[in-house]
């Protein structure tokens, strides 16, 4: 009679996993920085909603409708300069070269351009 160890039990083969199942994995989350264009545009909605109203509004809930507001703002301005990057209207992204710019014109500069 023996008692199995340890290594007895990792010689074995693994057991199946059961088909469907796959392993929980933890959701991505994405960190990234304000957009500029987005919180120039929420700035603007939100002194836009300050501006005076003829109807009377408790602070909280001129609190809430500036909120609601910004938030608005900071999708609409967001968007838009996403879309301005992608028409490559946004120089400012990262890399070697602006998109959209000809950098292989021929001239003085061929020897170094990198139009190889």
């Amino acid at each position: 009679m023996s008692v199995p160890t340890r290594t007895d039990r990792d010689q074995g083969a693994a057991a199946p996993r059961p088909p469907g199942r796959t392993e929980w994995t933890r959701p991505r989350v994405v960190r990234r920085a304000f957009s500029v264009t987005g919180v120039a545009v929420a700035i603007g909605f939100f002194c836009l909603s300050l501006t005076p109203s003829l109807l009377p509004r408790a602070w909280f809930l001129q609190g809430a409708v500036s909120g609601i507001t910004a938030v608005l703002g900071y999708g609409a301005g967001a968007t838009i300069g996403a879309a301005a990057r992608q028409l490559s209207l946004d120089t400012s992204h990262p890399g070697p070269w602006p998109r959209g710019v000809p950098w292989c014109w021929p001239g003085p500069h061929a020897p170094v351009s990198r139009c190889r």
